[in-house]
């Protein structure tokens, strides 16, 4: 009974360890994971709105053209 006790207890210990031991990798592996998925999100953002606006800017020169044509 006090050899299940202890040994528990020290696979307990050892498994807390791992635990503190890989707990600061995955959270800088995560904390990577969003700053990449955040700078992506970013870019796609200002690759949308500048073509956004560039279709933008080629409608209203069209559009003028036409005004100039009729």
């Amino acid at each position: 009974m006090v050899d299940l006790f202890f040994g528990a207890a020290s696979y307990g210990l050892t498994k807390l360890y791992f635990f503190a031991e890989n707990l600061p990798v995955e959270f800088v592996g995560t904390k990577a994971d969003l700053l990449a998925e955040m700078t992506f999100s970013l870019v796609w953002k200002v690759h949308v709105v500048s073509v956004t606006l560039l279709k933008v800017r080629i409608v209203r020169l069209v559009f003028q053209k036409r005004l100039l044509v009729l």
